[in-house]
């Protein structure tokens, strides 16, 4: 079933609605694999995107790292606590490291994201870690974070559609990472960037965030109406499987009752950071 198009999501300079296609984007067939992560500080960053490429080393697999240089910085750092000598990893070519902001200059045309810039930019890199396509690549990369801390959302959403079309041929495991706090920030382009990482969301305490989420829905929707309503959130089918039960009812609730949406957010927030007050 095609997923609604919220009003909101209408626009950008080429009038294209954010959601569009994106109930299309599933790669069932796909080598690959895509998935995000929300942080909203450096320390969870790091962690996250320390764990995603440790796993590739251990399985054998190039890395690609497409970062900011501070961040390369704290992600070696990290690599190196873990036992890894990142030059000698860069040296063996199993580990390339591309400037995030230089990569994303160069793949830009007249201000929007040019297909086949990136193309001639991302596939040699992929070629030299995959080694001709002879192994696996993991991949962290935060360029549409630089664009989404622009202000420049609509050319996020693009950058991970031409990304999601990259993956459909390449057996890459990518994630994405955005300076985000879920909590916060619900609304209809999240839902976007959701939607496009097929393979769900890492890097959060998915537990926590259930049932900080849960609790807030009932406290601020009655528990007998919040019951009542959860039976419709399981049925409803414009919500992707992979997404968490808190994540589809906090989007279900931006969706369907904008009016309590910012409240049971606040609440989320109060219960995400002290466990203890959702029990």
């Amino acid at each position: 079933m095609t997923a609604t198009i919220p009003k909101a999501l209408i626009g950008g300079n080429d009038g294209k609605p954010m959601m569009e296609g994106i109930a299309r984007s599933a790669r069932p067939a796909a080598p690959g694999s895509h998935v995000v992560t929300f942080y909203d500080d450096d320390a969870r960053m790091v962690a996250t995107m320390s764990d995603h490429v440790l796993q590739g080393l251990q399985e054998g697999e190039g890395v690609v790292l497409i970062l900011t240089q501070d961040h390369f910085s704290h992600l070696a750092g990290s690599l190196e606590g873990a036992g890894h000598s990142v030059e000698r990893l860069q040296e063996d070519g199993r580990l390339l490291f591309r400037d995030a902001e230089a990569t994303l200059r160069g793949l830009m045309a007249h201000g929007k994201v040019d297909e086949r810039l990136f193309f001639e930019l991302i596939d040699p890199v992929w070629r030299a870690a995959s080694q001709e396509g002879t192994r696996p690549v993991r991949a962290v990369g935060e360029m549409v974070d630089i664009l989404w801390s622009a202000g420049e959302r609509h050319e996020a959403i693009d950058l991970e559609r031409v990304w999601e079309r990259y993956l459909n041929s390449r057996d890459v495991r990518l994630l994405c990472a955005y300076r985000v706090q879920l909590l916060e920030d619900a609304g209809e382009a999240i839902e976007a960037v959701v939607h496009l990482h097929g393979d769900g969301i890492v890097g959060t305490d998915r537990l926590r965030l259930d049932a900080a989420i849960h609790r807030a829905f009932d406290d601020i929707v009655g528990v007998d109406h919040a019951t009542r309503l959860r039976r419709l959130v399981a049925l409803d089918l414009e919500f992707p499987r992979h997404l968490g039960v808190g994540e589809r009812l906090l989007f279900w609730t931006r969706r369907h009752l904008p009016e309590r949406a910012d409240a049971v957010m606040e609440r989320a927030r109060t219960y995400f950071v002290d466990p203890g007050l959702a029990t």
